[in-house]
């Protein structure tokens, strides 16, 4: 509009070519014709000199509003391109992200009640049996009763009812005890209640026989014979204290697993099948020993059991391991015996 109303004050000039033509006019007619066409040569030449930048620089407006034009459609149709390809992105992350369903716990559960237990890999009952020979003997076998089983976990031990006493290991009460021994309490391994106790009994035999010396005849030979055996006693009775030491250890070692494990063993024995089996044991053609033999399930095993006689109370609960098709012979003997109760 500026630059129309440009054009518009030119028409002043115009009217300035006019009154020039009329004066030419004026002064000579012949010039009439000239000087029109030469006024209106003038005036359509200065139009189109003023006419020519407006018209310029409303085609540069026209090109710039144009161009911004296109652009503000071009910047509306890229954020459609961009919201869409955006779109399809989150599309694909938001199914790749989505966490797997998971089974319907009524299907799972009614699977796992429907389908059928597999045996454990280690099944003992799948493996070929071991052969085990079980065989007893102590000195003491007379009026006998005996209570033994295999389990296959450990059980409660019986309790001490009195701690046995060590044996004396000093010169002057050893002596004293085998002058005793040897001349006025002459010894016999048949009696059910030995005045010394059975370990005393075994010290002294032990060392007789080691020494070779014999038990004197006469009362005057009795120091002597003393003082010639005490020595080899002493030994013996040391060797029998650590014997007990051992046992007892042994005992309380046994009571604190049993404590500890017997819940774990009773179920791992519950998994694999397992079952306490009793054992009845029987006198041998030859000695006094008794014996049983029996094929088990390979696995760990525990042989239980008691033996009574007159004045004493052995008990034993030895862990043993059986292996498949193989056969081994156990032997319980008063050196393994977990507890001897009496007059031990």
């Amino acid at each position: 509009m500026r630059r129309l109303g440009d054009i518009g004050k030119n028409w002043n000039k115009f009217d300035s070519f006019e009154k020039i033509g009329k004066k030419l006019e004026q002064m000579n007619p012949v010039f009439n014709l000239a000087a029109k066409l030469i006024v209106s040569a003038l005036c359509a030449t200065f139009f189109c000199l003023s006419a020519v930048p407006t018209l310029t620089a409303m085609a540069a407006q026209g090109d710039k509003t144009s161009a911004a034009t296109g652009s503000a459609v071009g910047q509306t149709a890229s954020p459609r391109k961009a919201s869409s390809k955006g779109a399809e992105t989150a599309t694909s992350e938001s199914n790749a992200s989505a966490p797997v369903k998971a089974p319907d716990k009524n299907t799972a559960l009614e699977s796992e009640v429907n389908a059928t237990a597999e045996p454990p890999s280690d099944d003992p009952q799948k493996q070929p049996k071991g052969l085990l020979v079980l065989r007893l003997f102590v000195p003491q076998m007379q009026k006998r009763v005996d209570t033994f089983s295999i389990n296959p976990y450990t059980t409660d031990l019986p309790p001490i009812a009195i701690l046995p006493a060590p044996l004396p290991e000093s010169f002057e009460g050893v002596r004293y005890k085998v002058i005793q021994s040897g001349y006025s309490m002459r010894l016999s391994l048949t009696k059910p209640y030995p005045d010394s106790g059975w370990r005393w009994n075994y010290a002294y035999r032990n060392a007789r026989k080691k020494s070779g010396i014999t038990e004197p005849h006469a009362f005057f030979q009795i120091y002597h014979f003393a003082d010639d055996l005490t020595p080899y006693v002493m030994a013996e009775c040391k060797r029998i204290n650590k014997i007990e030491n051992a046992r007892l250890k042994a005992y309380m070692k046994a009571k604190q697993e049993h404590e500890d494990n017997h819940k774990d063993e009773e179920m791992e024995a519950l998994r694999l099948g397992l079952e306490p089996v009793k054992l009845n044991l029987t006198p041998i053609k030859r000695g006094d020993a008794i014996e049983t033999s029996l094929y088990i399930s390979p696995g760990d095993w525990w042989i239980t059991g008691t033996h009574k006689v007159p004045g004493l109370i052995y008990f034993w609960q030895l862990p043993i391991k059986v292996k498949a098709g193989e056969s081994q012979t156990i032997e319980l003997t008063d050196a393994n015996a977990l507890l001897i109760q009496g007059g031990w």
